[in-house]
């Protein structure tokens, strides 16, 4: 093989990679949709012990960030199947999936960014976020956003990988000063060997 075929292959396989890294990040495409059906069943274990530090109670009004194809939502519908929920996420592909696959008079899926959608004010009594705010923009006008729209009473939960802190460097502290800025200042953080969880509201 000539060094001009290895070259071109190796081209090829940096051209591909970049697109696979793309869709992933904002789930797009063939690529896309192959690794939200991955995400599910590899995070599933991270939604459902998330939900023992979300509080139960009846006809609730929760806001589900980054949810990909819309398992997680699915799941939270389950669990709360008498509350309004409503998912969102930056790419419309996933959107599309979410609506196709679980929509339904309770649970409502969106295109839309954290960092600027508007919300309604005081409105959601839970806010939850699984594996997805290392991805936010910008983490300050996310949380602001999220404070505007989550109850005085309300709960936002953060949950991810504990690899996934290191990294995108935001272990050791780096999600509590950004939180009590904008008046998170209750932050509670539980974790297992793989996952950790930051329940936080406002007081």
């Amino acid at each position: 093989m000539s060094k001009i075929v290895i070259v071109l292959i190796i081209l090829i396989l940096i051209v591909l990679f970049y697109i696979a890294y793309l869709q992933s990040k904002k789930p797009t495409g063939l690529f896309g949709k192959l690794m939200m059906r991955l995400w599910n069943k590899t995070y599933r274990d991270l939604y459902l012990q998330g939900f023992r530090y979300l509080p139960s109670k009846s006809n609730m009004k929760i806001l589900d960030i980054g949810v990909g194809n819309g398992y997680s939502s699915s799941l939270l519908y389950e669990e709360f199947a008498d509350s309004d929920i409503l998912g969102i996420d930056l790419s419309s592909d996933a959107i599309k999936e979410a609506n196709k696959k679980y929509k339904n008079n309770k649970l409502s899926f969106i295109q839309g960014d954290i960092s600027n959608i508007m919300l309604n004010k005081n409105y959601y009594d839970i806010i939850t976020a699984f594996q997805t705010h290392f991805h936010w923009n910008d983490l300050d006008t996310a949380l602001k956003n999220i404070v505007h729209t989550l109850k005085d009473d309300g709960v936002l939960l953060i949950a991810c990988e504990k690899n996934k802190l290191k990294y995108y460097k935001l272990d050791d502290g780096k999600l509590e000063e950004p939180c009590n800025k904008v008046g998170l200042n209750n932050i509670v953080h539980y974790s297992d060997r793989k996952y950790i969880y930051y329940v936080i509201k406002k007081q």
